[in-house]
């Protein structure tokens, strides 16, 4: 077993290459439409402190109020704020996600947390995405730290724990409406630890009808949880508690989502996840399938792994049950971007970790330690190239398989010249400019958000009057 020097040391390096690929020259990818939405709707809800729900798109706000919070704590203003300013909210969010890696080391090994910890600081999938100012970081945080919450409540009866859970159930709720999905999926993964005659207890224990061994009932279990939940969650969705069109936009918002569900544009083949993860070949070859490779031993670990404790097993076996179950319902959908199945990778990656600690762990001698020590290193290695190809170099070229409908880098050069023109007008930065394209123009409203008499039309308009046209 590792020991805890050696975990400490491994997750500071884990933390150091974790910084170095979110942090370095996060403003050189110009933004994603996604983005400047996004970041146009943080800007609004900065300058008048509330938040109008569109049920039809562009999610909840939680990843907005973070932004304000961070913003506050930080010393940002509406007038100065950057792109470079959102992203490391996003960023920050994944370094979280490679340190929470504490919280479960009880429920994959010290080992496994430190391999998975690596892993995830060099994933090109999970680097590229903790740098985009969408929600998807700040999505899949919340659902590990509502997993990392349950864990402790099984190892610790701490009711503490059940209200953390709750929070963080009714901030997924508030950041991103699919979330139900990978609910179902963890349920799914639960279902699959009591069909295995599995139990999160270090020793199972007769339970008496409706109550767990500590006699807490488990209705008040819930209640513990859920209400928290639902009190965060409507708190955010209200503005608190001034809008409750919001709180009900939340809900009938799912009639709109099965809709939406069928492709919208977005359609992809069902195996689109699977070469996403493991193989597409672009002029280069992309490849996560080491830790595609490594978490499989890790499942299997926990079927064939005799020195196993009885808990790990069942948190093993919990998180398999919601990868694979996650990984099928979003491959059906046909409706498909890429950073949705960035919480399906994590878990898979905190699978890898198990998997290679059991491997290291299993090996005979010190030689064959070492040489599978090796391997894993090299590994690493070559997942360090491919995030910094994707990150880097490729950041926004159609050749990277996590760029998708991204802004090409001559929309700078664009904005640019919009505000050299306007330097040269007598309104200067009120100068008229007229743009005309299908999608509004996007991502321009954020980089010409200075500007107040710029209009937008998705088609020619009968006149056509402003001194810059577009």
């Amino acid at each position: 077993m590792l020991s805890w020097k050696g975990f400490t040391i491994l997750l500071a390096l884990a933390l150091l290459l974790g910084w170095f690929y979110r942090y370095s020259d996060l403003g050189h990818r110009p933004m994603h439409t996604d983005e400047a939405i996004l970041a146009m709707k943080t800007l609004d809800f900065w300058k008048t402190g509330h938040f109008a729900y569109d049920p039809h798109d562009y999610h909840g706000p939680a990843l907005h109020y973070l932004t304000r919070v961070v913003g506050a704590l930080r010393g940002w203003t509406a007038s100065t704020l950057t792109e470079v300013q959102l992203r490391d909210v996003v960023a920050l969010c994944g370094m979280m996600l490679i340190a929470g890696v504490v919280f479960i080391s009880g429920g994959i090994g010290r080992g496994g947390a430190a391999c998975a910890a690596l892993l995830m600081a060099v994933s090109p999938m999970m680097v590229y995405y903790n740098r985009y100012f969408i929600m998807e970081s700040h999505f899949v945080l919340l659902l590990f730290l509502f997993i990392a919450a349950l864990w402790g409540w099984t190892q610790s009866k701490n009711i503490f724990c059940l209200v953390m859970a709750g929070l963080c159930l009714g901030l997924l709720h508030a950041t991103k409406e699919t979330f139900v999905i990978n609910v179902a999926a963890l349920g799914a993964g639960w279902l699959l630890v009591k069909i295995t005659g599995l139990s999160f207890e270090k020793k199972k224990s007769q339970l008496s009808f409706g109550r767990n061994r500590d006699g807490l009932p488990l209705l008040a279990v819930l209640m513990l949880v859920l209400f928290p939940a639902v009190l965060v969650s409507v708190a955010l969705y209200s503005s608190f508690f001034t809008d409750w069109q919001g709180v009900k936009d939340s809900v009938l918002t799912y009639k709109s989502y099965i809709t939406r569900s069928g492709g919208s544009g977005h359609e992809k083949p069902w195996h689109y996840y699977l070469t996403l993860l493991f193989y597409t070949k672009n002029d280069f070859i992309w490849s996560e399938a080491l830790i595609g490779f490594l978490a499989l031993i890790g499942i299997l670990s926990a079927w064939f792994n005799s020195r196993m404790e009885n808990q790990r097993r069942a948190f093993v076996v919990l998180l398999t049950g919601y990868a694979l179950a996650s990984l099928f319902v979003y491959s059906v959908i046909p409706y498909k971007t890429p950073w949705s199945i960035l919480a399906t990778q994590h878990a898979l990656t905190l699978l890898a970790g198990v998997g290679a600690a059991a491997l290291i762990g299993a090996a005979g001698s010190r030689l064959v330690r070492l040489v599978l020590i090796g391997l894993f290193c090299t590994g690493l290695w070559h997942l360090c190239l491919q995030t910094k190809r994707a990150t880097f170099r490729y950041e926004s070229d159609d050749r990277n398989p996590y760029v998708y409908s991204h802004s090409h880098p001559s929309i700078l050069k664009l904005a640019e010249m919009v505000h050299e023109l306007a330097a040269l007008d007598a309104d200067g930065k009120n100068m008229p400019v007229q743009i005309i394209d299908k999608e509004q123009g996007w991502p321009l409203p954020w980089y010409l958000r200075d500007m107040p008499h710029v209009g937008y039309q998705s088609a020619i308009p009968e006149v056509l009057n402003a001194p810059v046209i577009i």
